[in-house]
């Protein structure tokens, strides 16, 4: 028999910045299937195709949309990742309204094992949430 592979969760890049957005893919590409774009409506059409599991979305998004934005207009269709906000400029104050907006987590540059962990987290926080909304018992 065989060892079947487990499928890799898949996580969605959105960075203006293609240096960054490259950075970010190659750590993530170890652990994740990873596709990556440039804008929150480049992210959202590319959502609206295909879900993720994942996005991790740059603090600095305008073109397109902001990346708040970018996350209300994914739970407002029902297609909203598990969504980690990054950035090259680490700021108490953004961090904390991005958690407010609904962000898993916020993780500044360098973009390490930090990001990977973030995200691990991220997954593992939106799945125990869903198992606890399917249960009888949360009905």
């Amino acid at each position: 028999m065989g060892t079947e592979a487990r499928p890799r969760p898949s996580v969605l890049v959105v960075n203006p910045d293609p240096t960054a957005r490259n950075r970010i893919v190659a750590v993530l590409a170890a652990q994740f299937d990873v596709s990556a774009c440039a804008s929150a409506a480049e992210a959202l059409a590319l959502l609206r195709i295909a879900r993720r599991h994942a996005m991790v979305v740059d603090a600095s998004l305008d073109k397109g949309g902001t990346s708040v934005e970018l996350l209300h207009a994914c739970v407002a269709a029902g297609i909203a990742p598990a969504t980690v906000m990054t950035t090259a400029r680490g700021q108490i104050q953004t961090a904390v309204e991005a958690l407010r907006e609904g962000f898993s987590d916020y993780v500044p540059e360098p973009f390490d094992d930090r990001l990977t962990q973030a995200l691990l987290a991220a997954l593992s926080s939106s799945s125990a949430a869903a198992a606890v909304a399917l249960s009888p018992a949360a009905s």
